[in-house]
């Protein structure tokens, strides 16, 4: 779909419906990669995504690992968090590393399910947004945002890191820049990692 007005609750209960059949049908699942844009709105779920997600989790149960790839256009809420094992964004604009950060969550799943990893993930959303003109992740002010992420990686005990510069023409309470850092069962860890990329920005 392209950006548009708001989901009649019609049309988000029947596409909602068609993504949890589509995984009904295939089950039993060890785990899902789930790949969301992030920024959708119905009338009914001004947070869309994170609703889909909780009706996901309702069906698959909460031990199931459930990793999130994101656009980095989402405007990630608490529920997306709540209800994913981990989340995983793109890191540039225009959008160049879709397979790149697919492959990362698949891996980081496959690690997940060999019992190599326990992932916990935390979000910090402050009142903060990069205007969608200054989006470029080239240049500043975005590039920094995506330099902080790297050096994230970087930290002993991170899995992984992400920034979300958020979609503004979405005018709901989630709508933002957000920072998620994802950490191998280390609550403190994740919570200080996304506070620290928030901070900076």
């Amino acid at each position: 779909a392209v950006p548009s007005g708001a989901l009649t609750e019609n049309a988000y209960e029947r596409l909602v419906a068609d993504l949890l059949d589509s995984v009904r049908q295939n089950l039993p699942v060890d785990a899902l990669v789930v790949a969301l844009h992030g920024a959708t709105v119905s009338v009914a779920y001004p947070d869309a995504d994170g609703e889909f997600l909780r009706r996901l989790r309702e069906m698959v149960g909460p031990e199931m690992p459930v990793v999130l790839t994101l656009d980095l256009h989402a405007n990630i809420s608490a529920a997306m968090a709540r209800h994913s094992t981990a989340l995983v964004t793109y890191r540039t604009n225009p959008h160049l590393d879709q397979e790149e950060r697919g492959r990362e969550a698949a891996r980081l799943l496959a690690r997940t399910m060999r019992g190599e990893t326990r992932p916990v993930q935390a979000l910090e959303a402050p009142p903060f947004f990069v205007q969608i003109s200054r989006q470029y992740t080239a240049v500043e002010p975005a590039r920094s945002l995506y330099i902080a992420v790297q050096e994230v990686m970087a930290w002993p005990g991170i899995l992984s890191a992400s920034t979300a510069m958020g979609f503004y023409y979405a005018d709901v309470p989630e709508m933002g820049t957000t920072f998620v850092a994802v950490a191998d069962n280390d609550m403190a860890l994740a919570r200080r990692a996304a506070r620290w990329m928030a901070e900076r920005a």
